[in-house]
């Protein structure tokens, strides 16, 4: 969880999802935002057990971190979702696991479940 907040940073910083879609690996993201989804699920989890967390665990305090970046999932599908941007040549090579990476982050909850 530390270095997914690392990360995050980092990527954020960098305006990586300011790039067109050419310089962009749809999978790549879509696995981000897929991840998104599990630090929901996992904070949705830590709620509504308090209890088994200690005080002094670092875990819902790196899930608060990481939730902030929740926005940023949602932002890569709309990205992905746009037809123009599937026209990109890293779509079209990739395309059969895009299409399965979005399909997985529009409905993740079918797969985190599994």
């Amino acid at each position: 969880m530390d270095s997914a907040v690392l990360g995050l940073e980092y990527f954020v910083s960098n305006n990586q999802l300011e790039d067109p879609a050419e310089y962009r690996l749809a999978f790549r993201e879509l696995g981000l935002s897929i991840g998104f989804s599990a630090v929901e699920n996992l904070q949705k989890g830590i709620e509504k057990n308090p209890g088994v967390f200690s005080r002094g665990s670092r875990l819902p305090r790196l899930a608060d971190e990481l939730m902030e970046y929740l926005p940023l999932g949602k932002r890569i599908e709309q990205f992905w979702m746009d037809d123009r941007n599937r026209q990109a040549r890293t779509w079209i090579e990739h395309r059969e696991i895009n299409m399965v990476m979005l399909a997985t982050s529009l409905a993740p909850n079918e797969f985190l479940m599994i």
